[in-house]
C-alpha cells in the first residue's frame, strides 16, 4: 500500500515535469531547439522519478535514475 508522502512526492514530481514539458513546447515554437531538448530531458527525467517515488525508489544521480528505471 502506498503511503501519503510517495503520493505527494510523485504528484510533486509529475507537476515538476509537466512544467518542464510546457517550457519546452514554449523554446520549440521559439526556435530554441537546444534549450527545448533540455527542458525535455528534464521532463522526463522528473516523470521517471515521479514513477520511481511510489515504489519508495530515489537517487541523486541521474545516471542511477536511468539506470535503475531500465533495469526494473
Amino acid at each position: 500500500m502506498l503511503d501519503e508522502t510517495s503520493r505527494e512526492l510523485s504528484k510533486y514530481r509529475l507537476s515538476r515535469s509537466a512544467d518542464d514539458l510546457d517550457a519546452a513546447n514554449i523554446l520549440l515554437l521559439a526556435g530554441k531547439d537546444n534549450a527545448a531538448t533540455n527542458r525535455a530531458y528534464y521532463s522526463i527525467f522528473h516523470a521517471i522519478r515521479a514513477v520511481l517515488a511510489l515504489d519508495r525508489k530515489d537517487f541523486s544521480k541521474h545516471s542511477a535514475v536511468i539506470s535503475f528505471f531500465s533495469k526494473d
